[in-house]
């Protein structure tokens, strides 16, 4: 399915959903799964106006003294993968 061809309309009656509930839903998928996915977030997110990649990367480098070394460069070529 191409990007164009998705349906990324928002729910606004939809309640966020409960962290566990969501970690169910995503706790199975493969790693290529969970990327088509957060790709697919981004995508809306960028669509809509509500992706904030400098916030995103100013939450990481908050976390950068609780995160190893490894997890944060990982983390931060992602993100610069979707900027």
């Amino acid at each position: 399915m191409k990007l164009s061809e998705m349906n990324f309309e928002e729910k606004k009656e939809e309640k966020p959903k409960d962290i566990k509930v969501e970690y169910d839903a995503l706790k199975d998928l493969s790693q290529d799964e969970l990327m088509k996915k957060l790709a697919d977030q981004i995508a809306f997110q960028k669509s809509n106006g509500t992706f904030d990649y400098d916030g995103l990367v100013d939450t990481i480098n908050k976390m950068k003294g609780y995160i190893s070394p490894q997890s944060y460069d990982n983390i931060i070529n992602l993100l610069q993968k979707f900027k």
